[in-house]
């Protein structure tokens, strides 16, 4: 009777153990095959990695956003929306129509700061100089310090001076005692008359950069 009731109990063991074993087998390829499937035309799963091999497209007709992200964190890291993509594609398109984005700041242009560009802001700056018969002299027209001048001219008051020199000069800085003057343009020519006086008006176009030019 004992040996009897052991043998039902080992038969009773071998055969839970089966059917946990296919149990297992069952769950391990339909959950495997349920997580294929969900990737593409299954729901997207919150706080999970979520793959797709086809377009995501929420299209929606409401007086407001059709997608909105918050993230609430005040941690340094903490941002709404991360995009990734390939060595040298865009992370970002939008249509040809579309409007500007509201407070959207672009800190680089071509990977450029903005720094790089110079602003629309053009004023012109003047200097008169008086070149004595026989002599030679010129005149430089500064930019306000930090601008850049972009071009530059002169007048020649009484059209009989020899202009030898009419160029930019670049704002320059010593090394020991700071800067020594900013850019500009100079001009510079000889008065071949022995008894009439000349003079030159030097010109510069200055392109303004902050603080805002106020003369």
């Amino acid at each position: 009777m004992v040996r009897s009731a052991l043998g039902k109990v080992a038969w009773v063991g071998r055969t839970a153990s089966m059917v946990l074993g296919l149990a297992l087998v069952m769950a391990l390829v339909l959950g495997v095959a349920t997580t294929a499937l969900s990737a593409t035309g299954g729901n997207f799963i919150l706080g999970k990695a979520n793959g797709a091999d086809r377009v995501s497209k929420l299209t929606a007709s409401i007086a407001g956003p059709a997608l909105t992200l918050v993230n609430q964190s005040t941690e340094s890291a903490a941002t709404a929306l991360n995009l990734n993509v390939a060595e040298e594609k865009p992370p970002l398109k939008v249509n040809a129509a579309a409007g500007t984005a509201t407070n959207l700041s672009a800190d680089e242009l071509d990977g450029k700061d903005s720094t790089a560009f110079l602003p629309s802001q053009i004023y012109t700056v003047s200097v008169f100089k008086e070149v004595k018969p026989g002599f030679g002299d010129g005149a430089v027209a500064y930019c306000d310090p930090g601008d850049v001048a972009v071009s530059g001219g002169y007048h020649d008051v009484n059209a009989n001076l020899n202009i030898y020199i009419d160029r930019r000069v670049d704002e320059n800085t010593d090394p020991e005692n700071g800067p020594t003057h900013p850019a500009g343009w100079v001009v510079i020519g000889s008065n071949p008359s022995t008894s009439s006086p000349g003079a030159i008006v030097t010109y510069a176009y200055c392109a303004d950069l902050p603080p805002a030019h106020t003369r």
